[in-house]
């Protein structure tokens, strides 16, 4: 580093909160706290250097004064963890762990799960709980989620909770929302319960009639992909925001365009969510990979571009560059999700998946006669914990990305070099920006090149005080 950004450290560090990434022959610099982004040539930031050393704004180039949104202090104050009562943004509910589906690669238990159902009264009396959280802390929605499992399989719990739901609001005088994920493998009475009851549903679809029934075949054996593709098309042309969340694997990682703009034109959906594929032993053992990081970020960028000029929302969830957050899920963010044994916990995989991790995310309980137990020091301990991600500390990302699944992304004493996740994400969440910028060529001559792909993924600290600009390159590993 040279001396004279040397010197400046600490300034930087505490008013501009900004990160310098190489894109070919030009910078991208970034302040995520406040959401914007400029792209600089190597004068242009030898010009921001200047600046940041203490020339004065009204002898800068005036290029340069229109960077001045990025240059100025204050700096927004970083995303905090709530603090106070709790405050569940959502309710969640698990009618069931059980599902009428068999996917290869479920690491949500289902195959081994008991068939027990969550029981109406504790049902009902979290659904009261939550309403009156609501109305304490001011708030003006009862919302809640449902998770399995597939909750639809158990219509009992979800009716009473939809009905309950909709009675307590009313008598409070507050609004409702219910969201649901599902694999869509239903009769037409529920059909019509999500297009009529429910404001979104995240339907899950692996592509064509092949990939999907492949991977997803029913406890029959059979494909799920007709009943699915039903459901999809039903609530598509229905009020509900649907949602179509595609599993990428390497086996379709390389038609995600195609599967893009056929989910456009067939479903007519709201919004499209890409998730590459989490190991699981029975992904393995089904011979399913995720796929290699910079090819699923390639062709992300370009489903997402497909996917917008149909106008339709393209998701990569991890590359939201809209907000500055401090979790990336429910964990430390006061969620409350209710399993069918009464256990309340921050997430909603397997309590054993997590503590094989050696993390605790129960806050509470639910007990056969309605009692609702929330355990505020295990929300206070969540709240602390979720700003533990020593990873991101460098990473342009750390505040829009905020570190991924704690389970799965956050391995206590694992690796704290990037791995794949943050290698994609790094990647998708540039492209993000700089076509805001309005640089979609850039940005294809990035995804195209593999190494400077790497270059941009691989840099160690995006943080701008590391850059060494005696010797005109940043460090990187």
């Amino acid at each position: 580093m040279s001396k004279a950004l040397s010197e400046l450290t600490p300034r930087l560090l505490s008013q501009w909160d900004l990160y310098l990434l190489p894109i070919g022959d030009e910078f991208l610099l970034v302040s995520p706290l406040r959401l914007c982004a400029a792209r600089l040539n190597g004068a242009a930031l030898l010009a921001v250097l200047d600046r940041l050393r203490g020339s004065s704004v009204e002898v800068a180039p005036r290029a340069l004064r229109l960077l001045e949104p990025l240059l100025e202090p204050p700096v927004p104050d970083p995303p905090s963890p709530r603090s106070g009562s709790v405050r569940p943004p959502f309710l969640g509910i698990i009618p069931t762990r059980s599902c009428n589906s068999s996917c290869v690669y479920c690491g949500f238990g289902s195959a081994n799960a008991t068939g027990r159902s969550l029981a109406l009264e504790m049902a009902a009396a979290a659904v009261d709980w939550m309403a009156r959280q609501v109305l304490e802390t001011g708030g003006t929605t009862l919302e809640i989620h449902f998770f399995g499992g597939e909750p639809l399989i158990c219509p009992d719990v979800v009716e009473t909770v939809l009905h309950r739901a909709r009675a307590v609001a009313s008598t409070l005088d507050i609004a409702t929302r219910f969201e649901v994920s599902t694999n869509g493998v239903v009769d037409e009475r529920m059909a019509s319960v999500l297009a009529d009851y429910f404001d979104a549903v995240i339907l899950s679809l692996d592509g064509d009639q092949e990939t999907h029934d492949r991977r997803r075949p029913g406890k029959d054996g059979r494909g799920t992909f007709c009943a699915a593709s039903k459901t999809a098309r039903y609530l598509g042309e229905s009020e509900v925001e649907l949602c179509l969340r595609a599993c990428i694997a390497d086996d379709n990682v390389d038609r995600m365009e195609e599967i893009t703009e056929w989910y456009c034109d067939e479903f007519q959906p709201d919004t499209i969510n890409f998730e590459t594929l989490q190991p699981t032993p029975e992904s393995e053992a089904a011979g399913l990979k995720t796929p290699d990081p910079y090819v699923f970020a390639r062709h992300c960028v370009r489903s997402l571009r497909v996917a917008r000029s149909r106008g339709v929302r393209g998701v990569y969830a991890a590359s939201a560059v809209d907000r500055a957050r401090w979790t990336f899920c429910p964990v430390g963010d006061d969620v409350l999700i209710l399993s069918p044994d009464g256990a309340l916990s921050s997430c909603y995989l397997l309590a054993d998946e997590w503590r094989a991790k050696g993390f605790d995310f129960h806050v509470g309980s639910v007990s056969g006669d309605g009692v609702v137990r929330v355990d505020l020091d295990s929300i206070e301990r969540l709240r602390r914990d979720v700003r533990c991600k020593p990873r991101c500390t460098g990473c342009f990302c750390r505040w829009t990305c905020a570190g991924g699944c704690h389970v799965n992304h956050l391995d206590p004493g694992g690796d704290e070099k990037y791995d794949d996740f943050c290698v994609q994400t790094r990647i998708i969440t540039a492209c993000s920006l700089l076509e805001r910028l309005g640089a979609e060529e850039k940005v294809e001559r990035l995804i195209a090149s593999r190494e400077l792909m790497e270059t941009l993924a691989r840099k160690a600290d995006d943080r701008l005080e590391l850059f060494d600009d005696d010797a005109g390159k940043d460090t990187t590993v």
